[in-house]
């Protein structure tokens, strides 16, 4: 028995140094997981399934409705997909700030209220200046604050964003964590935040904890904060 057990989750980038131990992390708490990337081949199977995808030219409608097919339903879906190389202002824009709204917009369009979670992996440079290209840094403070509104669009929808750290084996694994925490009913009324996974304490959140967050829009997300 998991936390996750009875859920689909569909993870984006899932052969990635951050998303193969996403989505293993996922699937070992019960979940029923769809993994999708660009390369390998497409399988489906009773607990799992690996679609091959590209999310930029292929149809995302097409990867929605084919796990509603095979699996009567999509609770969750983890945006784990990125430009994360060498690449130009437009490669980093469309794969890492367009293709995670398109996909979420996609994904509320075709489950309807039967989507309750979206979790988005953030990057270095979403809240702060970081040693990386600078288009990676704007596309993801893009991504990061497109993710703040949407979850005002979409209230039936828990929004929220997860960034990992670096991509450490040890990063990787607490990120992993975290994102299941988000996909579980402890995360229950977390909506439209950006949670640190190495940094926060969000294994001690209490839904009271939870509530005071939810009380005032400067805590956990991205703002600008004036100095008395």
């Amino acid at each position: 028995m998991g936390i996750l057990d009875g859920q689909v989750v569909l993870v984006t980038g899932s052969g990635g140094t951050l998303g193969k131990p996403l989505i293993d992390t996922i699937w070992t708490e019960g979940a029923i997981t769809v993994g999708c990337g660009r390369s390998g081949s497409t399988k489906w199977t009773e607990r799992s399934a690996y679609v091959k995808c590209d999310l930029v030219r292929d149809p995302m409608s097409r990867l929605i409705d084919d796990t509603l097919l095979h699996y009567g339903r999509l609770d969750s879906v983890v945006s784990c997909a990125g430009r994360v190389g060498v690449a130009t202002m437009a490669e980093y824009y469309t794969l890492n700030s367009m293709v995670p709204v398109f996909l979420l917009q996609t994904a509320v369009e075709h489950v309807g209220k039967g989507l309750k979670r979206f979790v988005q992996i953030s990057g270095g440079g979403a809240t702060g200046p970081a040693d990386v290209p600078v288009g990676y840094a704007m596309s993801k403070a893009a991504v990061v604050r497109g993710m703040e509104m949407l979850a005002k669009v979409y209230p039936d929808v828990a929004i929220n964003c997860l960034a990992p750290g670096d991509l450490s084996k040890q990063s990787a694994t607490v990120a992993a964590e975290c994102a299941v925490w988000l996909l579980s009913p402890a995360a229950q009324g977390l909506t439209g935040r950006i949670i640190a996974a190495q940094w926060d304490d969000w294994r001690t959140w209490t839904p009271e904890r939870i509530t005071s967050i939810m009380s005032d829009d400067s805590y956990y997300t991205v703002r600008r904060m004036i100095c008395a």
